[in-house]
């Protein structure tokens, strides 16, 4: 099985982008996992007993899909720090799965105009628009496999690149493998 692990802060596509290639990759045996609908507890927050009990509910999912036969896993999740990123991957590829880590950006106006239209708050009080902030900034220090700034991007020619590099990838050894 090989995942593609999309990354990025709020508003940037990571779920538009999930659905897309698990419908581009249908006739294939694929899974979608959103982390951010299988991370919904109340309360909520960046804790890192909750961080970890959502990674490690990612980390079952995979396995359980791998063992269903899936030949991909299309998986969301915000990875605000390097270490857990890679400690995430490296569980992964200890269980023979491919990985591929793509992440995504977005300048503040293109984030804020999209979580308008999904109807979710957008006028975040400032504190929470600087943990925004520094969110997107520690997103883009990630060391991936793939960057893409979606600002100026619509839904279709992200997919169309990230599908052009998973066929690249399907003809030659796995990234992470």
């Amino acid at each position: 099985m090989r995942v593609v692990l999309v990354t990025g802060p709020l508003g940037v596509g990571k779920s538009t982008l999930i659905e897309g290639l698990g419908r581009i990759y249908s006739r294939r045996k694929a899974a979608v996992l959103d982390g951010d609908a299988l991370s919904m507890t109340y309360p909520g927050g960046t804790s890192t007993g909750r961080l970890n009990l959502v990674e490690e509910n990612l980390f079952s999912c995979a396995q359980n899909f791998r063992d269903w036969g899936a030949e991909y896993l299309f998986m969301a999740w915000i990875f605000a720090r390097q270490g857990r990123l890679d400690h995430f991957v490296d569980r992964l590829v200890e269980q023979d799965i491919g990985v591929m880590v793509v992440s995504l950006c977005a300048s503040t106006k293109a984030r804020d105009d999209r979580l308008q239209k999904r109807d979710r708050a957008h006028n975040f009080d400032p504190d929470t628009q600087r943990w925004l902030e520094l969110l997107h900034e520690s997103t883009l220090k990630l060391k991936t496999d793939m960057l893409i700034d979606t600002s100026h991007m619509n839904a279709y020619e992200v997919m169309n690149h990230v599908a052009d590099r998973l066929a690249r990838w399907e003809s030659r050894i796995p990234v992470h493998q």
